[in-house]
């Protein structure tokens, strides 16, 4: 059973169910690049998104925050930072 696709902006991402693949809930995790993390944070914060981290700058050259789904796979939204080692 195929999911609907959910876009935004330039973005379209298909997911998969957790019922509907043999991997097991909660052992997938994805990074997502966006324009502007502290919007999109104040965005999902507001539509009680579960979040494991908030946003920050690190050494890697990222600005990012993670997030976990229902099912318990982790979602980060990232950005471009000046940050670097």
């Amino acid at each position: 059973m195929s999911m609907p696709r959910r876009c935004r902006d330039d973005a379209a991402l298909h997911l998969i169910a957790a019922n509907e693949t043999k991997r097991a809930p909660g052992q997938g995790a994805v990074c997502i690049f966006v324009e502007d993390v502290d919007a999109l944070y104040a965005e999902v914060v507001a539509r009680n998104a579960k979040v494991v981290k908030p946003p920050q700058d690190y050494d890697y050259g990222m600005r990012d925050f993670d997030v976990v789904d229902l099912d318990g796979n982790e979602i980060v939204f990232g950005m471009g930072s000046k940050k670097t080692t």
